[in-house]
């Protein structure tokens, strides 16, 4: 007799169970592919491992400047105490994920000694505003400081005070070589 027609393949029986899978089903094949990859941008990646300084955090948006100027005035907070300096008609929760994010993109750190997570600024306010002028200087501006210093006068006119503390911070400026 011949070894075919002893051994027959039968689907499985409803319900799926592995008693019911047959044993000369053929072997299935799961493939897991992680697709995270190709969101990455390899040529930075690899350009910043290869640099010695570490990459700088991004910028920030305008609900994350609100908690950062919290965090720069009170210095490590809790997201309750953020949330109260606020103010804001948000719930409690929206200023916990938008904290969490902060932490996640670099721009918080966060003190988990404690039971209620301390968090802080990473980086001062006075770099924090370098960062987004000079942001605002290539894309806006076209890299020509002259255009946003006149056009910051524009929008939001100094006073003769501002103005001759400006002066001097530029003449101070202009002796140093532009380092601070």
């Amino acid at each position: 007799m011949d070894l075919r027609t002893q051994v027959r393949w039968h689907p499985p029986a409803r319900g799926g169970g592995v008693e019911n899978q047959n044993w000369l089903s053929p072997p299935r094949t799961n493939y897991f592919v992680d697709r995270r990859i190709d969101s990455y941008d390899t040529r930075s990646v690899a350009s910043r491992s290869l640099s010695k300084e570490p990459a700088p955090p991004p910028l920030p948006t305008a609900a994350e400047i609100a908690i950062l100027a919290v965090l720069w005035r009170q210095g490590a907070s809790t997201v309750r105490e953020v949330h109260e300096a606020l103010g804001k008609d948000s719930g409690y929760t929206t200023t916990l994920k938008l904290m969490q994010l902060m932490f996640e993109k670099g721009l918080v750190v966060r003190n988990e000694r404690y039971r209620s997570h301390l968090y802080e600024a990473r980086a001062p306010k006075e770099q924090t505003q370098r960062q987004i002028a000079g942001d605002l200087l290539k894309r806006a501006f076209e890299g020509s400081a002259r255009s946003l210093v006149l056009g910051a006068l524009a929008a939001q006119p100094a006073s003769g005070k501002d103005l001759a503390e400006i002066r001097s911070l530029l003449d101070e400026f202009e002796k140093t070589g532009g380092k601070k």
